[in-house]
C-alpha cells in the first residue's frame, strides 16, 4: 500500500507541471481523449444515481452499481429525488442565464464578465 502511494504522490507532482500535462495530451489522439472523457462521465453520474435518489447498498463497481439502483428502484426516497433534481434543474438553468447575459454584454459591446 505504500508503495503505492509513493507512485501516486510522483505522478501527480510530476504532471502538475502545465508543461508535462500539456505534452502528454499531445501524444493522445482526439478520439481516445472523447472517449475517457465521457466513460469517465458515465461512470461518475452511475455512482451519483444512488445518492440522487436515496438508496442504501454496498456496490463495487460501475456495471454492479448500475445493477443495483435498477434493483432498488423501488426504495427511491421520494424527497431526496426532488431536491437533487431540483438543484439540478436550478444550477443548468443558472447557467444557461449567465451564457445569454455573457453573450447579451459581448453584443452590445460591453466587457466580459469573469
Amino acid at each position: 500500500m505504500k508503495s503505492n502511494f509513493g507512485i501516486r504522490f510522483l505522478f501527480q507532482t510530476v504532471s502538475n507541471r502545465s508543461t508535462f500535462s500539456g505534452v502528454l495530451v499531445d501524444f493522445i489522439s482526439m478520439p481516445v481523449t472523447v472517449g475517457f472523457t465521457s466513460a469517465t462521465s458515465l461512470i461518475v453520474a452511475t455512482s451519483q444515481l444512488k445518492g440522487l435518489m436515496g438508496l442504501k447498498f454496498a456496490s463495487s463497481g460501475f456495471a454492479d452499481n448500475l445493477l443495483k439502483v435498477i434493483q432498488h428502484i423501488g426504495e427511491t426516497r421520494t424527497w431526496d429525488l426532488v431536491l437533487g433534481l431540483s438543484c439540478i434543474v436550478t444550477l443548468l438553468s443558472l447557467r444557461v442565464r449567465l451564457y445569454f447575459l455573457h453573450r447579451q454584454r459581448l453584443c452590445l459591446g460591453l466587457q466580459s464578465v469573469n
